[in-house]
Order: C-alpha cells, then sequence, then structure tokens
C-alpha cells in the first residue's frame, strides 16, 4: 500500500449493499492529494450519502428513461408484428410505464411475458390486462417481477425459484448442470409422449426463463451459462425464503428451521456441521468446506442431490462413505486433490449425473460403470475408457473422453456406437504421449490415418447432437488430423462442433461440412482463410453462430476476404480471431443479411482493412478487441475509426471497443 500514497489512481467500486461495506472499503483507500479518484455505485439513497461527505464529493442520480426511449426499448424487445399487437401493446406499456416508470428491466421482462402469448388472441388479451391489475400493494419492479412470475407455469416457477442456490453475486450458471440438477430434484413432470425425453422438456423450460429474459446468456449463440441479474435473483430468493424452497447459511445461522428441504452454504465456518440437515434434500456448497461437515456428510440419508462442484479443499478421503447416500441422483465434485474415485460407490444405483470435470480423477472404476446403470451424464476433465463402461446404455452426454493411442481409439469408438442415446461427446486426442507422459503410452503407437478415418466414419453413423473436439497433442497428433481434412465428415444429427486447442489449425476447412444440414453452432480453428474456405463455410444451410480462428493473415499485404451475398444466409454471430493479428474482410452488398453480432479480434500495428459494414443490413451489435504492445497511441485512432464505420451504419448497431495489452512472452530462466 506504501507505493500508493505518493500516486494517483482511479477505483471503481460496483453496487455497494451497505454503509457498514462502505465504512470496511472506505479503510483500505489511501488519502492522499494527487487527484484520485473513486467511483461508487448503489441502489440505497443512504449508502450513496455516507459515500458522499466531503464537499468536493459529487453524489449522481441515476435517471430513468425517457417515456419516449422506453417505448422504444419495449417495442424493440417484441417479436409480434406490430399489426397484431398495436392495441395492447399500448395499454400494456402506459401500465408498466405508470408502475416502473422508465426502469429498462420492467419493459425487458414484462415484453418477454409478452413474447410468450398468441398475437390477437382475446383470452391471452385479457389475462394480460388482469394480471397488471394483481399485486396491488407492491410498489415498483417488485410487482412487475411478481406479475411475471405469476404468468409462469408451475414447474417453470419451480426450476426458476432453484436459481436462488446461486447467490454469489455475478455468478454464472452452467445451462448443463441446471438442468441436471432439476430432473434429479424431480421438478420435470414425465413427458406425455413417448419420444420426448426428460431433458428436452427441461430444456424447454429453460428456454423459456431465457425467452421471457428472466436468466440472460453469458453469450450469444447455443447457450452454455446464464446469469440473474441482480434485481431479479433478490426477487428470486425472497420468494424462495417465503416458500422455505432454498435455504441459504444465513438463514440457517439466524433462523434456525425445522425442516430444511435445499441447503446452499457458502463461507462454512470451522465448528459447522449439518445440524438442522437431517431432512436435506439438496446440498450445494462454496467456498472452503469444514471438517465437521465432511464428516457429518454420510449421514445425510435423503440427499438426492450433493454439489460440491464450487467447493475448497476436498481430498480423497473426504469422499470416502458417500456410499450410504442410496438416493443420491446427482453428484458434483471439486478439488484437484480428488484423484479417484472409491469402488464403494457403485452402491449409488439411482445416480443420474455425476460431474468430475474440476478433479484430478482420470478413470472410472469397473464396479461402478457395471452397476450405476442409471448414469446419464458423466463429465471428467480426461477420462480413459475402462472396462465395464459399455454397461452404461442410458449414457447422454459423455465428455472428455481421453485417447491416447490406437487402443484407446478403439476403444472409445466401440463404446460411441454402442450408445445409442448419446447426445453430446467430448474427445481429447493426445497422440504425442511419452512413457513419463502417460503410463499407458510406453510403446503404445498412434493410430493410422486408415484407423483414425474408420473410427470417424463409424461415429458419423451415431445420434451425437454435440460434439467437442479437445487437440491437445502436437507432433503426431497433428499429423493424424492434418491428413484427415479431405475425408473426414461430421455425425449426421450433429448441431454443434467445437474444436479446442492451443497448437492445432486445420490446414484447410473440411470440405465435407459444406452440405451438413443440421450443423448450427460452429467453432473451428483454421491455419490461413482462403476463399476455399470461405466457400465451404457459406454454403452450410444451417449455420446460425460461427467462431473462427487462423493462424496467419493472408500472404498477400493488401488482401482481403470477400464476403458476398451468396452463402450464410442463417447466420447470427460471427466472432474471428487471427493469432499474428492480422484483420482483412470486405463485405458486399447484402453480405451474411441475417448477421446481428459481428466480434472481431485484431492488432493495431497490422493495420487492419475493414470494408461494407454498412452492407450488414441486421447488424445490433459490434465489438472490437484491440491488442497493443507497450505504446497505445494509435488506440484512440482506431476507436474513432471504428465509431465512424458504426456511425454510418443505417441500424445504429450498438458498439464496443476494447483494448487489450499484449504480454510478452517469458523468456527462459537460466540457473547457475
Amino acid at each position: 500500500m506504501y507505493i500508493y500514497i505518493y500516486l494517483r489512481y482511479f477505483i471503481t467500486i460496483d453496487d455497494i449493499w451497505s454503509i457498514s461495506a462502505w465504512k470496511d472499503i472506505k479503510y483500505a483507500l489511501p488519502e492522499n492529494t494527487p487527484g484520485s479518484r473513486i467511483v461508487a455505485t448503489t441502489r440505497i439513497s443512504d449508502v450513496a450519502k455516507s459515500c458522499s461527505v466531503r464537499p468536493t464529493d459529487f453524489t449522481y442520480p441515476m435517471k430513468h428513461l425517457s417515456e419516449t426511449d422506453s417505448k422504444q426499448l419495449f417495442l424493440g424487445r417484441l417479436q409480434s408484428p406490430k399489426k397484431i399487437y398495436s392495441d395492447l401493446e399500448e395499454v400494456v406499456f402506459h401500465d408498466v410505464w405508470n408502475i416502473c416508470g422508465g426502469m429498462p428491466l420492467a419493459m425487458i421482462v414484462i415484453a418477454g411475458m409478452l413474447n410468450r402469448k398468441s398475437p390477437g388472441c382475446p383470452e391471452d388479451d385479457k389475462s394480460i390486462k388482469k394480471a397488471l391489475e394483481k399485486h396491488p400493494t407492491l410498489q415498483g419492479m417488485r410487482r412487475i417481477l411478481r406479475i411475471c412470475y405469476s404468468d409462469l407455469s408451475l414447474p417453470e416457477r419451480t426450476c426458476l425459484l432453484y436459481l436462488s442456490i446461486f447467490r454469489l453475486e455475478d455468478e454464472t450458471v452452467e445451462k448443463n448442470r441446471l438442468i441436471w440438477r432439476w430432473i434429479a430434484e424431480r421438478f420435470i413432470p414425465v413427458p406425455k409422449q413417448e419420444q420426448v425425453t426428460l431433458w428436452e422438456t427441461a430444456e424447454s423450460y429453460f428456454n423459456e426463463l431465457v425467452n421471457r429474459q428472466l436468466i440472460q446468456p453469458v453469450e450469444a449463440g447455443d447457450i452454455v451459462k446464464v446469469k440473474v441479474h441482480d434485481v431479479v435473483l433478490e426477487f428470486i430468493a425472497s420468494v424462495a425464503d417465503e416458500e422455505n424452497f432454498v435455504t441459504s447459511d444465513m438463514v440457517l445461522r439466524c433462523k434456525p428451521r425445522d425442516i430444511v428441504r435445499r441447503a446452499s452454504l457458502n463461507c462454512i465456518d470451522d465448528d459447522e456441521s449439518t445440524g438442522g440437515l437431517s431432512q436435506v434434500r439438496s446440498l450445494t456448497v462454496f467456498g472452503v468446506l469444514a471438517k465437521p461437515m465432511k464428516s457429518s456428510i454420510v449421514y445425510l440419508q435423503l440427499l438426492r442431490v450433493l454439489d460440491f462442484k464450487d467447493a475448497k479443499g476436498l481430498k480423497d478421503e473426504d469422499v470416502q462413505g458417500l456410499e450410504r447416500l442410496f438416493f443420491l441422483k446427482y453428484l458434483g465434485l471439486g478439488g484437484k486433490f480428488v484423484t479417484k474415485l472409491p469402488e464403494k460407490w457403485k452402491e449409488l444405483q439411482n445416480l443420474e449425473a455425476l460431474d468430475v470435470r474440476e478433479t484430478a480423477v482420470k478413470e472410472l472404476p469397473e464396479a461402478i460403470a457395471r452397476r450405476c446403470s442409471k448414469l446419464a451424464c458423466l463429465l471428467a476433465r480426461r477420462l480413459a475408457v475402462g472396462e465395464g463402461m459399455h454397461s452404461l446404455l442410458h449414457l447422454q452426454e459423455l465428455s472428455m473422453v481421453s485417447v491416447t493411442d490406437a487402443a484407446s481409439l478403439d476403444r472409445m469408438t466401440n463404446l460411441v456406437v454402442g450408445l445409442t442415446k448419446l447426445r453430446k461427446l467430448g474427445v481429447s486426442l493426445f497422440f504425442d504421449a511419452t512413457g513419463d507422459q502417460h503410463q499407458h503410452a510406453v510403446a503404445a503407437a498412434a493410430p493410422d490415418d486408415a484407423k483414425l478415418a474408420a473410427s470417424l466414419e463409424r461415429i458419423e453413423k451415431c445420434g451425437v447432437e454435440s460434439l467437442l473436439l479437445d487437440v491437445v497433442g502436437e507432433g503426431k497428433t497433428r499429423a493424424a488430423l492434418d491428413q484427415l481434412v479431405e475425408k473426414w465428415a461430421l455425425p449426421r444429427r450433429l448441431q454443434k462442433f467445437t474444436m479446442r486447442s492451443e497448437h492445432y489449425y486445420f490446414p484447410k476447412a473440411p470440405p465435407k461440412m459444406a452440405p451438413h444440414e443440421s450443423l448450427s453452432h460452429l467453432e473451428i480453428s483454421i491455419a490461413e482463410l482462403r476463399k476455399s474456405d470461405v466457400g465451404v463455410l457459406c454454403t452450410m444451410p444451417s449455420l446460425f453462430y460461427l467462431k473462427l480462428s487462423t493462424r496467419s493473415s493472408p500472404l498477400e499485404a493488401d488482401q482481403t476476404v470477400v464476403i458476398t451475398n451468396v452463402g450464410f444466409q442463417c447466420l447470427q454471430v460471427f466472432w474471428f480471431k487471427c493469432q499474428d493479428g492480422g484483420l482483412g474482410f470486405d463485405f458486399g452488398d447484402g453480405a451474411m443479411a441475417q448477421l446481428l453480432k459481428l466480434d472481431l479480434h485484431f492488432k493495431q500495428a497490422k493495420k487492419p482493412k475493414l470494408t461494407g459494414i454498412s452492407n450488414l443490413s441486421s447488424l445490433r451489435q459490434f465489438h472490437a478487441t484491440v491488442c497493443c504492445g507497450k505504446d497505445n497511441s494509435e488506440f484512440k485512432a482506431t476507436e474513432e475509426n471504428i465509431k465512424q464505420i458504426v456511425s454510418n451504419h443505417s441500424k445504429n448497431p450498438t458498439w464496443e471497443v476494447t483494448m487489450e495489452m499484449e504480454i510478452d512472452k517469458p523468456t527462459a530462466a537460466i540457473s547457475i
């Protein structure tokens, strides 16, 4: 702290909730005179006053949107034709305006509710107007949220309240983690149609909450993670407390309850145990797990969900005895010191989802594989295909399977082909292991081209809908994949393909991708983007999201990649980054007609070429990440240039330019 006494600093502190919190923060900030600045935000006026006690301090009360801007936001979020909704729009908008004024969140969630109604249907119109008359004693945003909450079906309300388990600020939640927990809690009713699965029903509830703007995707495209606006989270947490749906550690300490069904515990005290949790069905722990808690978990005999994925300090000995939890359906573990799963876990015969990605577990014991036959989701960082895994006939998700040689490739292929319900598959390729790196790799041979091609051809015929390919190796792995580019065809029902690698790039876009009819989400790395690669990508009929990485920019200094109005008919999100920082795109008239979001990464030193942005007729968001060296003097000029480009666009899209500092690679240290 000594160094800051004599330096000027600028600090932003977001969303302070109490005066006491501000006092604690203030004591850590040095008081000096060089002209330092502190910006604090809060929703509580008393906290704002406590932050502004000096004559030089200034409080800026944020204004709500004007009526015109509020209506523009409201109408912009509606999906139905204005001719159908015009009368109802006026009624609903003015009711919401009278309740909340120009609060953006209120406009967004009400528009989300309207989007789920049938346009022009008298019954829906009547139900909406009636809903707005409810809860007259509630004020402002809480009333709007109560109206939207009441409009949900009972299973959807339950699924929304469940998010109150994740109460940490800015917490993101994985879609898969959430849905498998809903299923384990038995929130999802059995579908009436036999061909519809529990997962598909649960996913429809998830999508409903997203469409209603009650939960927000972290990124565009195929939704992997979501977050909850803190105002919405505050509301659902209060409802969950009122209904004794979820109990937090604070409530356990201050207001002990006779029956606790679901507990969410954070920062557990060293002397805390499971007292008061004898009836608990779901237990989620964040932070360091106390010793008394570790030893008493095994006595919570009614547990269906046990989630230690975000817990710290777990070791192998801490997971012993969990086989007593016979009703357990979901189990998530975290901790790099958890290296193996006890064979006694074979008694967990009701287990449906096992997530050990945050551990060092690399094998599934044969006894568990043979006895836990209901397992539908198995997630690990890198998992070897072992004996007994062919018994897991109900597997729907399997990731990441480790493939290191010809033998493991055969085992993986035979397993995947035999799993008829498998939807999601993750494969880690690493053919460069030595005896020191992998205990099974001594004298093991990497698969030849024919064997790898035959394996992929067999997988092509299976029903996998999502494939993650994690390319870890370099030499042999790279050589094997390079030879496959011409032959490689994706599984026929595949909707999402993600390629992840720090070192490997396909020499070109696999040509057999072009006619794939169902692929909508593609993340791929190509050595250099050529006209032929664009030809492959643009002809994919269902491509919605494209994340494209390249190693080098075009060889000729003035060369640009030309995007015409041919192809990319469904593309709505385009993300591009070149490893060397180059950028050269020329968007022609009518190019990417459906594109909503453009995200580009480049180095300003490479003098990027970007023309024709105004031809992207549907563009709503433009984000640029500019990598700068030690001299960032050109950043402002780059920012102004992008601002000028976007300002000429007819749709006036939102834009953002982020500066990313280039970090020098560390030099090797010499020991003497």
